[in-house]
């Protein structure tokens, strides 16, 4: 059984488990560690089912009090006090961290956004939403903003976009590519005028993901027109998933754009080729680009790009 609330060699399995969301988020939250992915995956590393669920109970037990403790002192362990925040849900738990809001503290009113990021339902975001939009207008620490983008982007917020634009040219690459994640995929004017100043920012992956949010948003948008631009420029970028990214959208327009094509051709006789070019090639479907995906066919039988492999061969007739 567990001798201390945080013990190293649990916390470090936790740590190691490869799962594609929030780990400790989803193991404190799991009414049966048997049927938890991650939970499983910590027994492989020699932790009974039995010993699994009484860290998790140990941990849920604590006091918000302890955990904003914990939080603040940083390290590993903050990580795990944060996701224990997360999913709390009673109101005395809600109004201690809506306090934290107004702390002067930065590092406080940074756990209180992030403990608010995954609370869902409407009537906790009537009650929350309008205070992060608050704190939006007077925060300055950008540890804190970049984490008012992420929780206005999971909580829907609706008008994210009105009193978060001006981080478009924050200082802070960290804060542009949290802002670009919030607007991902907007179909909000001011908010697409954001993501295509950031589709030319010095940092590469505040970039990449500018271009993939405009590329995403295109079958939403009225004027599509204006964009194209933006992804011709991207086509020459030094990031080659921001070329792709690029090329996967020019090839969602009507006219095909010839540059596109042939960077497409150069990308797909670099090794490895990912799935977004051969994608992006069923999207061309054009026979320019038979003959290079023809030699793309040497890959194993197993490899599953090769379905698509033979479907983009199938259009380039």
């Amino acid at each position: 059984m567990p001798e201390t609330v945080f013990e190293s060699k649990f916390v470090t399995a936790v740590e190691e488990v490869d799962f594609p969301s929030e780990r400790w988020r989803y193991l404190l939250s799991a009414n049966d560690v048997n049927n938890n992915g991650v939970a499983e995956k910590v027994q492989g590393c020699g932790f009974t089912a039995r010993q699994v669920q009484a860290y998790v109970n140990l941990i849920n037990s604590q006091t918000t009090e302890f955990l904003i403790s914990t939080y603040l002192c940083g390290g590993v362990n903050a990580k795990v006090a944060c996701s224990a925040l997360q999913i709390r849900t009673s109101k005395d738990d809600k109004d201690k961290l809506i306090r934290l809001l107004d702390s002067p503290i930065a590092a406080e009113r940074e756990l209180a956004v992030r403990a608010f990021t995954y609370r869902l339902g409407e009537s906790f975001e009537s009650e929350i939403v309008p205070k992060l939009y608050e704190l939006s207008k007077i925060e300055k620490e950008p540890a804190v903003l970049e984490s008012l983008c992420y929780a206005m982007y999971h909580l829907g917020a609706q008008e994210s976009v009105s009193h978060l634009k001006h981080l478009v040219s924050h200082s802070d690459p960290a804060v542009r590519f949290a802002l670009a994640a919030c607007f991902f995929g907007t179909d909000d004017q001011d908010g697409v005028n954001c993501l295509m100043a950031l589709s030319r920012d010095e940092d590469p992956e505040v970039r990449n993901w500018a271009v993939t949010g405009l590329g995403s948003a295109l079958d939403d948008l009225e004027d599509q027109l204006p964009l194209k631009n933006i992804f011709v420029d991207r086509l020459a970028d030094t990031e080659r998933f921001t070329r792709l990214e690029a090329i996967s959208a020019l090839s969602k327009f009507k006219d095909k754009d010839e540059r596109a094509l042939s960077v497409l051709i150069a990308e797909l006789n670099t090794d490895p080729v990912p799935l977004i070019a051969v994608e992006s090639a069923i999207s061309f479907a054009s026979p320019e680009l038979r003959s290079h995906l023809v030699k793309l066919l040497d890959r194993t039988e197993d490899d599953p790009i090769i379905p698509v492999i033979k479907a983009a061969l199938e259009v380039c007739q």
